[in-house]
């Protein structure tokens, strides 16, 4: 939508929804040992606003989902939820050849393991920050810093997994207290 509101410059929307479908075939009998389903799901709204004493920016929220099922006698992780929301902000400014641009991100993330009352619930609360600039030299050319800081959850499979992983010849050991990094 262009110009919505006043001071509004645009507004953007976008979703998306992923299924993945996966199943791990017995070598001599062709059945099915294990099956694994991934449903994710995100939804984005921006507003992009005019600019405000000289800077341009927008504001935004994103919501994210994610549905892991893990079925048979190899399934090495139990099926979990993981749900995440965020609010940020981008922004720059120019200041004649100069240009100054910056983010902030908070995120709340949530992923819950399903018929395993022995695994917690874990939430995260992670943030984010960047910082950069450019200086236009002429001919193409630009000096450009930054500097940024961010945080992501553990996977699911990095907190809950625990078993053999016959696919990959490997024993997973997930570690539900890991903390955000």
């Amino acid at each position: 939508l262009e110009r919505p509101l006043p001071g509004v410059a645009l507004v953007r929307f976008r979703a998306g929804d992923t299924r993945y479908r996966h199943d791990e075939v017995e070598g001599g009998s062709g059945e099915i040992g294990t099956a694994f389903r991934n449903r994710g799901r995100e939804q984005r709204v921006e507003l992009v606003h005019e600019p405000v004493m000289g800077v341009r920016g927008a504001l935004g929220l994103q919501s994210n989902s994610r549905t892991l099922a893990a079925m048979g006698e190899e399934a090495y992780v139990p099926s979990a939820r993981e749900a995440s929301q965020a609010l940020f902000y981008v922004g720059e400014r120019a200041f004649g050849p100069a240009r100054v641009e910056f983010g902030w991100r908070s995120e709340r993330v949530r992923l819950t393991p399903r018929d395993t009352p022995d695994l917690p619930a874990r939430r995260f609360g992670l943030d984010a920050l960047s910082l950069g600039g450019s200086l236009a030299l002429g001919g193409g050319y630009a000096l450009s810093a930054g500097v940024t800081s961010g945080q992501r959850a553990p996977a699911i499979e990095e907190l809950y997994a625990s078993g053999l992983h016959a696919a990959t010849s490997t024993f997973e050991i997930g570690n539900p207290e890991l903390r955000a990094e």
